[in-house]
């Protein structure tokens, strides 16, 4: 679980696990630019401290986001990231599972990061060993 002190050491230690962290963000806001409108609504699922939603924001001034993360010290953490950069009024930030939430149509789902931890049943990310 990242919750706590995991959930704060989070975006230093992934920084650590995941080489290329930085660009892998850049390349996945390049491709999404070439697909999708200047108006779109992203769902970002397992907003983790909101990194990518940064980035993504960053590149795209137009697009909308709902932050999904089942960890209420992830989506603080991506909450205050956003607020700080001046975006949080774009963002829209649940905690939960994709399965529990009401999706528009026209909404595009991005979950990179999301199939990098393992998880039990309904919760408890943790990780790689």
């Amino acid at each position: 679980m990242f919750t706590g002190p995991e959930a704060q050491a989070y975006a230093a230690k992934i920084r650590t696990r995941v080489p290329g962290y930085e660009a892998m963000h850049e390349v996945i806001a390049a491709a999404l630019l070439a697909s999708l409108p200047s108006a779109a609504k992203v769902l970002v699922v397992g907003a983790g401290d909101g990194e990518d939603l940064l980035a993504l924001a960053r590149a795209a001034p137009g697009w909308m986001f709902t932050a999904l993360d089942p960890e209420p010290d992830m989506i603080a953490l991506a909450r205050g990231r956003a607020r700080a950069a001046g975006v949080e009024s774009r963002v829209r930030f649940h905690v939960g599972y994709a399965a529990d939430l009401k999706m528009a149509s026209t909404q595009r789902p991005q979950c990179w990061w999301a199939t990098s931890f393992p998880t039990t049943a309904r919760g408890s990310a943790s990780w790689p060993t």
